[in-house]
């Protein structure tokens, strides 16, 4: 097996997979999946890294050191300038939470872990919730580094087991496993997005076409243009609510896989010197698009005038990166030896860790901002936890607070003997309302135990909306057993959870209308209190924001968004299960929270978009006295 010379048909279809991912990325229209020019980069890695492994195994030359070495010096270099560069910007620009959290996946991006914590933390890779993270799309990187890392190890086992035999077939016994996996997890959208075997079967591709067919290459244009139009095709026909990888993802897979086979030198692809440059400075005009785009975003600087101007920003200093810094540290990093070469990497990226864990210790270096004012709203807009004086407890993110019976020791409002005793309970939706219960239970004589953790929404079973590997599913079980054992010890139960996450599925539905049910059948008194109004952005960093930076903040455009019109859906049958029933009362959303949405002056009652803040719980409180709701609850205690 010969090797190649460089492939100008490969170095058109980076420039084309790139191009396709920046104006997805801008919202240009049309292109609505411009997302699967990942999956063309995938499938040439595939058939790039494939070629190199065995290639050199049936030369005896491979050497792992040597094969990790030259993607280190490939990927790290560019990624590391990236990240420096948006550092130093970002310590003007981010405030501190948002620095700190940058520096968090600066690190896991470095150390190619991005994908899984991603994974983890969010809701998916399109939800509104992962656009602001600067680094989101190292995601792929990830992937990419994790398949280097595995796929010479298989190879060089099944090479030297059976003597160079049976390469192809273990390739195709890859692709099954991990096809079906993807196909598996296709209701699961973050593990099969993110995790690499189920994104295995992508670069595989590229590995059977190169070992299947490497030697007998098909020069035709037909094949080419088939493989073409596939790739062109992917870019339009699907969304961000497909199911993504699932079989669809066969369309662009297959047509990088076609148009690889093909070997078209000849094509606008191949020809044009300007589609040449743009493959070329691929992976750095990939590296920096989209901390543009975050950052355009976060200066909330939205028009077409403005996306043209940050695509363009985005090749150009994609292109001086290429030139400046991949090309020099490359030919720096290659002319010397391999001991250096590993040092001087290994060094640098040491360092920069360093500053990155250094801001994160330092909580995103608070002392940068430029009004004590910021600092004082800072702290009260945040959810009522232990290490703020409160105690909804968050177990999942508070890894010093301790499984068990330590979660029920939440006691608000009067510590009277004579005190009614009161249930809060629910996930981090009845956790927001501690400071509400707090005064109204001082002033009403009732002694309120907070029963509160992560996704732990009221219900009677092992239902879970969260991660269930997590410790707040341990604790929820824990809580919903102690709740049901002790039901009838308490003069008064409150519900409160993120109904527009339970209502609309059947199990969790069920999980909570039990619930309902067994403390209705205990004769005891309910209150059930619907969630804040909900934005389809982090609403409380957009203010926190615009105080940093001295900008307006205007609350109506945020309003009345997706997330308000399923959360409206959701109070329909959540009211459908409880009304009518006389020992049960409803605070409603408008009861507890201005239709100006703002708690106080121009800051809004939101922590995230979801929750309120200390302070909007506060608020909340004030709002519901002066709009009678405190009455209301008196009468409903004592009727």
């Amino acid at each position: 097996m010969k090797l190649d010379k460089f492939r100008n048909d490969i170095n058109g279809l980076r420039a084309l997979a790139v191009i396709m991912v920046v104006l997805f990325h801008f919202n240009v229209p049309l292109l609505t999946s411009g997302f699967s020019g990942v999956d063309v980069f995938f499938v040439i890695s595939g058939y790039l890294m494939t070629k190199i492994i065995v290639e050199r195994l049936f030369k005896n030359s491979f050497s792992f050191f040597d094969f990790y070495m030259a993607r280190a010096i490939r990927i790290l270099p560019a990624l590391i300038f990236l990240c420096g560069g948006i550092y130093l910007l970002s310590l003007y620009v981010l405030i501190p939470e948002d620095l700190s959290y940058f520096s968090l996946y600066a690190i896991r991006s470095i150390f190619f872990l991005s994908n899984y914590y991603l994974m983890k933390e969010t809701e998916g890779y399109f939800s509104p919730g992962s656009h602001d993270n600067l680094l989101l799309h190292t995601w792929s990187l990830s992937v990419e580094w994790q398949f280097y890392v595995i796929l010479p190890v298989i190879l060089f086992l099944v090479y030297k087991a059976f003597n160079g035999r049976f390469i192809k077939q273990s390739l195709l016994m890859i692709f099954v496993l991990s096809f079906a996996l993807s196909i598996y997890l296709k209701n699961n959208s973050s593990y099969a997005y993110y995790l690499f075997p189920s994104r295995a079967w992508e670069m595989i591709i590229g590995g059977i076409v190169f070992c299947f067919f490497n030697e007998k290459p098909n020069k035709s244009i037909f094949i080419y243009w088939v493989g073409l139009i596939l790739i062109l095709l992917s870019a339009f026909i699907f969304s961000e609510k497909n199911a993504w990888p699932y079989f669809g993802t066969l369309i662009p897979t297959i047509g990088t896989a076609l148009v690889i086979h093909s070997r078209n030198e000849n094509s606008f692809l191949s020809k044009n010197k300007l589609i040449q440059i743009i493959g070329s400075s691929s992976y750095s005009i990939y590296l920096w698009h989209w901390p543009i785009f975050v950052i355009f975003s976060y200066y909330q600087i939205a028009s077409p005038i403005f996306s043209f101007l940050a695509i363009l920003l985005s090749f150009v200093i994609g292109y001086f990166s290429f030139k400046l810094v991949e090309v020099p540290t490359k030919k720096w990093l290659s002319s010397h030896n391999k001991k250096t070469s590993f040092i001087s990497i290994s060094f640098i990226s040491l360092i920069v860790c360093l500053m990155f864990k250094l801001t994160i210790i330092y909580d995103g270096f608070p002392s940068r901002a430029k009004s004590e004012n910021y600092l004082a709203i800072e702290n009260e807009m945040q959810l009522p936890l232990p290490t703020n004086g409160w105690c909804f407890y968050s177990i999942d993110t508070l890894k010093n607070l301790s499984l068990g019976s330590e979660g029920l020791a939440c006691h608000i409002g009067s510590t009277d003997e004579g005190a009614k005793k009161v249930l809060l309970f629910g996930d981090s939706f009845a956790g927001q309302y501690i400071p509400f219960w707090n005064i109204i239970g001082k002033k009403e004589n009732l002694n309120i135990n907070a029963i509160t953790t992560n996704w732990c929404y009221p219900s009677s079973g092992d239902d879970f909306n969260g991660r269930k590997e997590s410790r707040a599913y341990a604790q929820c079980l824990f809580n919903r057993k102690y709740v049901l054992e002790n039901l009838k010890n308490y003069d008064l139960i409150i519900f409160a959870g993120e109904w527009k996450r339970v209502m609309p599925y059947p199990v969790y539905k069920n999980g909570f209308e039990d619930m309902y049910n067994k403390a209705i059948a205990n004769n005891k008194k309910i209150i059930v209190m619907s969630e804040p109004y909900a934005f389809d952005i982090n609403i409380g960093k957009a203010y926190k924001r615009a105080l940093w930076l001295n900008t307006d903040f205007n609350i109506n455009k945020y309003k009345n968004g997706i997330t308000h019109d399923i959360q409206k859906r959701s109070d329909k049958d959540l009211f459908d299960i409880i009304s009518g029933n006389p020992n049960t009362m409803i605070i409603a959303r408008d009861e507890m929270f201005s239709k100006s949405q703002y708690a106080i002056e121009n800051i809004p009652y939101s922590w995230d978009g979801k929750h309120i803040s200390i302070l909007g719980s506060l608020s909340a409180e004030n709002h519901f006295e002066k709009s009678g709701g405190l009455q209301k609850v008196k009468d409903f205690i004592n009727k």
